[in-house]
C-alpha cells in the first residue's frame, strides 16, 4: 500500500510478480518467516536460514515434494515451484522414510474415506513405507505402490487424496537407489544367516 502496485510488481518474474513470505525450518540455523522475491532460489532461501549439510528440502508442506540439492536452483514460482510458504530442508542425517512415514500416517488418519482409492490408497503406501524400512519390500512390490500413487493424484476426488502420494513418490524418484539400499541389505544378511 505505502510503495503501491508498480513497486510490487518491479519484484519477482514475468509471471510471478512481487514477494513472498516463506516459513523456513527444520535442519537450519535460523529457522522463521522470511520474504523474498519471486524468482529466488531454493539454494538462497536455505543459504539465509543457515542451512548446512542439506539432503533435501520439503517444498509446500506434507502435500507438496521433496526437492534434492542437485535441483536447488529451481525457482519459487508459479512456473516452477509454487508453494503455499512452507519449506523444511533435511540434512544428511534425516532419514527421509521416516519422514515420509509421519506424513503418510497423517493423510492415511485425515482420509474422510470417501473415496476408496484414497481411503486404501494412503493405507496401502504407509504399510509399504514400513516395509521399505524393514528392508522387505520388493521392486515389484514398489512399482505396483508409485502406479497406486499416480492413480490416487489422479481420481481422489479432493486435494487431500490428489495430493498425499507427493511425498513418497518424490522420495523414490530422487531417492530410489538410498530406499532400495536396505532390501538389498535385508537380503544379504539373511543369506549369511542361512550360510552360517
Amino acid at each position: 500500500f505505502v510503495k503501491g502496485a508498480d513497486w510490487f510488481s518491479s519484484a519477482g518474474t514475468e509471471n510471478s510478480k512481487g514477494y513472498k513470505l516463506l516459513s523456513v525450518s527444520g535442519d537450519v540455523e535460523r529457522p522463521g518467516v522470511y520474504e523474498f522475491p519471486m524468482g529466488t532460489s531454493i539454494a538462497t532461501v536455505l543459504d539465509a536460514a543457515g542451512a548446512t549439510n542439506t539432503k533435501a528440502a520439503m517444498v509446500g508442506g506434507g502435500s507438496g515434494i521433496l526437492v534434492p540439492t542437485s535441483e536447488f536452483d529451481r525457482k519459487i514460482s508459479f512456473e516452477d515451484l509454487s508453494t503455499g510458504g512452507s519449506i523444511i530442508a533435511f540434512d544428511n542425517g534425516r532419514d527421509l522414510l521416516n519422514v515420509v512415514e509421519n506424513i503418510q500416517e497423517f493423510f492415511a488418519d485425515e482420509s474422510c474415506g470417501q473415496c476408496t482409492i484414497c481411503r486404501m490408497g494412503n493405507l496401502k503406501i504407509l504399510e509399504g513405507i514400513r516395509m521399505l524400512q524393514a528392508g522387505t519390500c520388493t521392486t515389484k512390490h514398489l512399482n505396483a505402490l508409485c502406479d497406486l500413487g499416480e492413480n490416487m493424484r489422479a481420481a481422489s476426488k479432493c486435494g487431500l487424496g490428489q495430493a498425499s502420494p507427493n511425498l513418497f513418490l518424490s522420495v523414490l524418484k530422487h531417492f530410489r537407489g538410498e530406499v532400495m539400499g536396505r532390501v538389498e541389505h535385508h537380503r544379504r544378511v539373511s543369506e549369511r544367516r542361512v550360510a552360517s
